[in-house]
């Protein structure tokens, strides 16, 4: 197994309301906390808001046999707590560091 180190941008809609952007991220980063505490697989979870851009980036380490397999794991943790929200989303992560 190795860890992947991914990130992704996620834009988060077109209002401009600070709280209900900082109430969506404080949202995400209490749902990757839980898939965190889950399984592992996917943790040391980060995310940073761009309130000008409306845009969340999202940093995560996932153990996996293949880049393929982390991208997954961590596309749907992040895809899950955007569901959760109600909020479609297109997931974008990228590879940092292997």
């Amino acid at each position: 197994m190795t860890d992947f180190e991914l990130r992704g941008t996620f834009y988060l809609g077109d209002s401009t309301d600070r709280d209900l952007m900082e109430g969506q991220c404080d949202r995400l980063m209490e749902h990757l906390l839980r898939v965190e505490a889950r399984d592992g697989l996917v943790r040391d979870p980060s995310i940073g808001l761009d309130m000008s851009s409306r845009t969340v980036e999202v940093e995560l380490v996932v153990t996996a046999e293949t880049m393929l397999e982390a991208h997954q794991l961590a596309s749907a943790a992040v895809d899950g707590a955007f569901k959760e929200d109600g909020d479609p989303v297109e997931t974008a992560m990228e590879l940092v560091t292997a």
